[in-house]
């Protein structure tokens, strides 16, 4: 199942930063693969499969594949 986003708009900075250990120059163009990040292997079971109740915390399909938590902001 593809997601309806797929990737947000090119993005850029209005001055150099560092986001999560990564250096973007001002102007320098971004952007993110939202794909990607919905169907991490690390934080999803069977991240191509719809499955909602894997945002049931009850559910068996709630923790990582690991058996431990997801970080809070993944999606």
């Amino acid at each position: 199942m593809e997601s309806p986003a797929g990737m947000t708009v090119d993005q850029t900075f209005y001055r150099d930063v560092t986001v999560g250990g990564i250096n973007f120059r001002a102007g320098e163009r971004f952007a993110i693969g939202i794909d990607l990040l919905s169907k991490d292997p690390f934080h999803w079971q069977e991240p191509d499969s719809f499955i909602p109740e894997r945002f049931d915390s009850d559910s068996k399909w709630f923790p990582r594949p690991d058996g431990g938590p997801r970080h809070p902001l993944a999606f």
